[in-house]
C-alpha cells in the first residue's frame, strides 16, 4: 500500500457516506410521496395491505440512517489515525497540505488559496510530503479474505 493509497481511505469513506445520504434523501422523497394506482398491470386479487404506504420507506432509511452513523464513527476514528500519521512530519507547510487533503477533504485549488500557494506548488509540496508518510505496519500488510 503506497502513502497515497493509504491516506485516501478517509476521502473514499467520505464519499460513501455522501452517496449514502443522498439514498436517505430519496427514501425520504418516496416516504412522502402519495402512491398511485398501476393501471398498466394485470389485476389480480390479493389480500389488501393494511400497512401505511410509507411504511416500508421509512424502515430503509431508518436502516440506512443507522448504517451512515455507523460509517460516519468509522470515518472519525480513520480521521484521527490519519491525522496522527501527518503529525509525525517535521515540515508544517507538508502537513498542512495533506491535513487539508486527507483529513479536510479539500480540493486542490481550495488548499492553494487557503495556503496563499500556486497550485503548481502544492502538488510539488504534495508530492514531498507523500515521501514522508511513514505508514503504520498494522495497515502496511496485505489482507486476505
Amino acid at each position: 500500500m503506497t502513502a497515497k493509497e493509504y491516506l485516501s481511505k478517509g476521502r473514499e469513506l467520505n464519499l460513501t457516506i455522501r452517496s449514502h445520504e443522498a439514498i436517505i434523501d430519496n427514501l425520504k422523497r418516496l416516504e412522502q410521496s402519495i402512491p398511485t394506482p398501476q393501471f398498466d398491470e394485470e389485476v389480480v386479487d390479493r389480500t389488501r395491505s393494511f400497512k401505511a404506504p410509507f411504511e416500508k420507506w421509512l424502515y430503509k432509511r431508518l436502516d440506512w440512517e443507522d448504517r451512515v452513523k455507523k460509517e460516519k464513527e468509522e470515518l472519525a476514528k480513520v480521521q484521527k489515525e490519519l491525522g496522527d500519521v501527518i503529525m509525525k512530519i517535521d515540515d508544517t507547510s507538508y502537513q498542512a497540505v495533506l491535513m487539508l487533503r486527507y483529513v479536510a477533504f479539500k480540493n486542490w485549488t481550495d488548499i492553494a488559496s487557503e495556503l496563499s500557494f500556486s497550485d503548481s506548488y502544492v502538488y510539488r509540496l504534495h508530492g514531498k510530503a507523500l515521501l514522508l508518510v511513514e505508514i503504520p505496519k498494522e495497515d502496511s500488510r496485505v489482507e486476505y479474505e
